[in-house]
């Protein structure tokens, strides 16, 4: 239905405002974002769209839509009541000639204008252009053709179980991003540099600890030793922007402020990554509780992917630092030369 209207419109919306029913919304976590089914966040994705469901029983959240089906409906039941219609082409072809009428009617207060004119005057140039091919639900069945017995059905619903995890997890880092952006420009560079300073702590350990790699798959570790080098090699681009921003702060208000920021960065940060990868393992079959266990076990026990970083992450707090008072790069030497060999 989406992908007909979104042709039919010769657009998408920048922002779809649906019911709250259990096809579009899985879930609905008080304080949190609502989950979106797997197959609708990815019709999302597909037209660049953003999908906000109303509130149950809150019809405020969409008047102008409620509204206008039911000027529809009275339309089409006053005009097509007494008419007979034996197929559904037939039906259909009915209900656009009525749709288009009402359309093109004018207003009473407003006799230049119309819903269709306004739409052309304000609501098609603000629609996103239509993508190069339609959304197919199809690719969305696992790739499988549709078949009947308890193993499809098993493994559809482990990919289901999957992918809602995944968009859980997107939506709420989205809704967190969002948060920080809207709070101030200052407050999202001082979390960009503490996370920078994560994310190159991480680095640096995948190349000096190579043993964490020994059960990656080999596509996985290509991509994990390429994000590093990238990691690596921008780290000091927002801290330098902190300290241009900040030259006319004293050294003590600069270190108070970067050392409180990632103290707070450090308890959610630690926090959140174990949570998503939790939710991940839950959807693999294991409880909420021995899922958190295991990551935390992984995070900080063995391999301790967090705990063999301790000396990076406290240098931070050092009064003058500076993300290349430790220059790593001459521990990705091999791994560049790799990839340097095999795009040439």
């Amino acid at each position: 239905m989406h992908v007909r209207a979104f042709e039919a419109l010769g657009g998408v919306p920048q922002v779809l405002v649906p019911d709250n029913l259990k096809a579009a919304v899985t879930a609905r976590p008080r304080g949190r974002l609502p989950v979106l089914n797997p197959a609708y966040a990815a019709l999302a994705d597909h037209y660049g769209t953003v999908i906000e469901p109303a509130r149950p029983n809150h019809p405020k959240d969409k008047p102008l839509a409620e509204l206008s089906v039911k000027l529809v409906h009275r339309a089409l039941t006053a005009i097509l009541r007494r008419r007979s219609f034996f197929s559904l082409r037939e039906l259909n072809e009915a209900v656009k000639e009525v749709v288009e009428k009402l359309n093109s009617r004018r207003f009473t207060l407003v006799p230049a204008q119309s819903r269709a004119s306004l739409f052309e005057l304000i609501d098609r140039p603000a629609l996103l252009p239509l993508p190069e091919t339609s959304f197919q639900y199809e690719a969305m069945q696992v790739g499988l053709p549709v078949v009947y017995g308890q193993g499809a059905h098993r493994l559809r619903r482990r990919v289901a179980e999957t992918l809602s995890k995944c968009t859980e997890i997107e939506e709420t880092v989205r809704g967190r991003v969002k948060m920080a952006r809207d709070r101030s420009k200052m407050g999202m560079l001082l979390s960009t540099i503490a996370l920078e300073h994560f994310t190159a702590m991480m680095a640096e350990m995948h190349a000096r600890h190579r043993d964490l790699f020994d059960e990656t798959p080999a596509g996985v570790e290509q991509l994990w030793r390429w994000h590093a080098m990238e990691e690596t090699e921008h780290k000091a681009v927002a801290y330098d922007v902190f300290l241009e921003v900040t030259k006319d702060w004293s050294p003590w208000k600069r270190y108070l402020i970067r050392c409180r920021t990632m103290a707070l960065v450090t308890l959610m940060f630690t926090r959140n990554i174990s949570r998503y990868a939790a939710r991940l393992l839950e959807a693999d079959g294991y409880t909420p509780e021995a899922a958190l266990k295991a990551v935390k076990r992984f995070v900080w026990g063995n391999p301790g992917i967090f705990r063999r970083g301790w000396k990076t992450y406290l240098a931070w707090y050092r009064p003058g630092f500076h993300p290349w008072d430790q220059d790593d790069r001459e521990q990705f030497a091999d791994w560049k030369a790799e990839f340097d060999a095999a795009v040439a």
